[in-house]
């Protein structure tokens, strides 16, 4: 049986489901997940009819071993989107009340000394050998990038040379959230950045690609 898809009873809904939500500009990967081992736990249980019921919902919605709260939470929302949907096509299901959840996550601010040592540690990272592909030659740049634009680590990681424009100091993020893309100006010194950086991996004898 292929994990990566839906074999249960539920198996069409889900489909179109996450289609439609995908659709609507949600990338809907980890909830196709979440919802892909509601389909697995479905036919554990032997379900037989459409519809989702309260048992099985609240079953569903137990703490498994060593789950955290937000995971809990997170898999019952996935279920209870589901049930909304299912509801929506004139299928009575049930939708499970949430189980409470308050983050406990607490952001660090760092201080601009610490920001510069941070730099600092990363400008000074060195390769045991002569490795010409280590990563170690993308983190000062992708550091300051990160801290002057504030984009998310998968954006950045997915620029492409022609989405980055130094002479008119800009960046163009197009795997943005719900898929939109979006253009960041950046300053002239992250762009004097970018650039050093361009001069020196051009120097690399490494084979890149014309767009990497």
């Amino acid at each position: 049986m292929n994990k990566n898809q839906a074999w249960g009873i539920y198996a069409p809904y889900i489909s179109n489901f996450i289609n439609m939500k995908r659709s609507l500009g949600f990338k809907y990967e980890s909830q196709e997940h979440i919802l892909l081992q509601f389909d697995r736990f479905t036919l554990e249980k032997g379900e037989t009819k459409v519809g989702i019921s309260k048992e099985l919902a609240n079953k569903w919605c137990e703490r498994v071993s060593n789950e955290s709260d937000g995971s809990r939470y997170f898999r019952c929302v996935c279920i209870s989107q589901l049930s909304s949907y299912l509801c929506n096509l004139g299928i009575r299901s049930y939708i499970p009340r949430l189980p409470p959840f308050q983050s406990t996550f607490t952001p660090y601010i760092y201080s601009k000394k610490e920001i510069a040592s941070i730099f600092n540690a990363a400008d000074s990272l060195i390769t045991s050998g002569r490795w010409m592909n280590s990563i170690i030659f993308i983190v000062p740049t992708l550091l300051r990038l990160l801290y002057g634009t504030g984009i998310r680590i998968g954006e950045a990681l997915s620029l492409q040379n022609k989405d980055v424009n130094l002479s008119e100091n800009y960046i163009l993020v197009k795997d943005s959230k719900n898929s939109k893309q979006r253009i960041i100006p950046i300053s002239e010194s992250l762009s004097e950045v970018c650039q050093d950086y361009i001069n020196h991996r051009e120097k690399l004898p490494v084979l890149q690609s014309d767009d990497s």
